[in-house]
This record gives structure tokens, C-alpha cells and sequence, in this order.
């Protein structure tokens, strides 16, 4: 395993060909109180490690779910999240069982865990192909502080076609690349997974009200969720955007 800190800025791929997992300790701050999260990072392509391997560490049901997916490329995104996830919640609780952590889908399609020794844990998880290798990355948390995840491709294709799902004050005022389109789509995907909306909502709803460039990431609120905030990272050819309570600071340490 590798650990780095989240002002890191290597390649994601280079990094997981020389470790199985990549692991970022992310903790979050207001006044007095500060809450842990971990964000993982995993690929069996890039790491090259046969899925027989992997099986080992899932549940009978989550093998079961595993062995009813038809797409072979469905397979390995659900072992690879499945993981990554595992991963993420172990170098949160410290406990390395991962055999003893279930991850299973909800009814909207969000992850959620059975973990009878840490139950306070929850996870978000994202997964992209990246140069042709599929990527997972998860969080895990404390439920009492929810949070989310979202990991997008900069070489986007059809990144123009995000912009039917932008107000015009969006477009208007933060527009000016379709790395910006990425951007924009990546936010409001963390707040439809944090709000379990999903795919199902018109995205316009997430308007966003303002962005702000720091010096190792970009932050964006929301015109009608004030209540969150999300920072975003740009790490070689991906984007990750986290979300969480705008109150909240990253803690360098």
C-alpha cells in the first residue's frame, strides 16, 4: 500500500503499477471538532492482479452478485469498487480482515456497508476507464459526517454534451474550457450521490453558485444546497471531487 497526502499530484497509474492500493488520509476540520475519512484508490488492470485473487476477499452474497453480472467489463468494475472500498474503510478503521466487510448496492444503486466490528462507517465510490484501464476510488467515513465521491476522465470526449445539464448562469460565468465542463459535471455528480438522487434528477437543480481556485484544488458551492461544499483535485488525466459539509476544511497534515 501506498499512502500519500492529498497535496499530492503523481500519477494515479504510475503509483498503483508499483502497489496494489493507493491510499490518501483525509481529515476535515471546523473549530474544534475533526473528522477522518480515507480515500483509496484501486486497479486490477494496472496492477495486474487476476480476479480468482480478488474473489477471496468477498462474501458469499457479494460472490453470488458477483457471478450473476453478464459483462465481463461489469465484473471487474464491481470487484474492482468492491475492493477499493474494502480497502478505504480498513485504513479508516485500522482492521485488515477485509473479508469481514461487505459492500452491497441500495435500491437507488448507492454502496452500502455491513461491518459489525465499526457499523458508524459509510462508503461513496466512483469508477472510471482511464487510457483503456479501469480505475475504482472510494471513500469511507463516519455516517454522522456524510460524504461523497466522484472521479471523471479530463479527456473527455463528449464533454460538450454536458452543457444541456447547466443553468445559464453556469455557463455564463465558469465556462471557458471543456475541462470546466468535466469540472462542473464532477460536483454535481458528488451531490447526487450524497443526496442519492443519482442520474434521476435534472442535473440543473445542483446549481452551482460559486468557484473558487485555490492552489491545489478547486471548491464550489451550491446556489440550493448550501449546505455542502465540494473540492476538487485535478491528478494527471483524472478529476476527484470530494463533497462534504461547507463548514468544513481540509486539514493538512
Amino acid at each position: 500500500m501506498k499512502k500519500v497526502s492529498w497535496k499530492f499530484n503523481d500519477s494515479i497509474e504510475s503509483l498503483l503499477a508499483n502497489n496494489n492500493e493507493l491510499n490518501i488520509n483525509l481529515s476535515l476540520e471546523s473549530r474544534d471538532k475533526i473528522f477522518d475519512s480515507s480515500i483509496s484508490f484501486f486497479s486490477s488492470d494496472i496492477s495486474n492482479i487476476d480476479s480468482l485473487k480478488l474473489l477471496r476477499f468477498l462474501s458469499i452474497d457479494e460472490i453470488n452478485h458477483y457471478n450473476s453480472i453478464e459483462s465481463d467489463g461489469q465484473k471487474r468494475k464491481f470487484l474492482d469498487s468492491n475492493i477499493c472500498s474494502k480497502y478505504s474503510i480498513a485504513n479508516l478503521s485500522k482492521y485488515q480482515n477485509l473479508e469481514d466487510i461487505e459492500i452491497y448496492r441500495g435500491i437507488f444503486g448507492q454502496p452500502y456497508v455491513i461491518f459489525q466490528q465499526y457499523p458508524k462507517f459509510d462508503i461513496s465510490i466512483a469508477n472510471k476507464i482511464i487510457d483503456s484501464k479501469n480505475i475504482a476510488c472510494a471513500i469511507a467515513f463516519d455516517k454522522k459526517f456524510p460524504m461523497a465521491i466522484d472521479l471523471e476522465n479530463l479527456d473527455n470526449k463528449n464533454a460538450k454534451e454536458i452543457k444541456t445539464q447547466l443553468t445559464n448562469f453556469e455557463i455564463d460565468n465558469f465556462i471557458k474550457s471543456d475541462q470546466d465542463l468535466i469540472l462542473l459535471w464532477s460536483v454535481k455528480e458528488a451531490i447526487s450521490k450524497i443526496t442519492m438522487s443519482g442520474l434521476y434528477a435534472d442535473f440543473k437543480i445542483y446549481e452551482i453558485s460559486e468557484m473558487i481556485k485555490k492552489d491545489d484544488h478547486i471548491e464550489c458551492y451550491f446556489k440550493y444546497f448550501s449546505q455542502y461544499k465540494t473540492y476538487s483535485k485535478i491528478i494527471d488525466k483524472m478529476l476527484l471531487t470530494i463533497i462534504c459539509h461547507k463548514d468544513y476544511n481540509i486539514l493538512h497534515i
